[in-house]
């Protein structure tokens, strides 16, 4: 509790102090972490898991193509995504 009261300021958003990069990495570690952890458990399964991260993926390319985008954020982005699609690979039966 106290790493949240931490990173919380009297607001309840996150403290100024966390950079928004800190934050999105936290914040896609969690997302990567309960995915595993949805797995572990069969509440999902590894290929719906994928498919989930894929579509994310898919939501990001359409995002960039919408709009002016800075395109490194949104390879970033997409990188990302993709990294944690393979990070859920390793969960699949041999």
């Amino acid at each position: 509790m106290k790493v949240m009261e931490e990173a919380m300021s009297t607001t309840g958003r996150l403290n100024p102090g966390l950079s928004e990069q800190g934050a999105g990495e936290a914040a896609l570690l969690l997302i990567e972490s309960l995915l595993h952890g949805l797995i572990a458990r069969a509440v999902l399964s590894t290929e719906e898991a994928i498919k989930i991260v894929e579509i994310a993926a898919d939501a990001r390319r359409e995002l960039a193509d919408d709009r002016i985008d800075d395109l490194s954020l949104s390879e970033r982005s997409i990188g990302a995504l993709m990294a944690i699609a393979s990070s859920l690979r390793t969960d699949m039966p041999d």
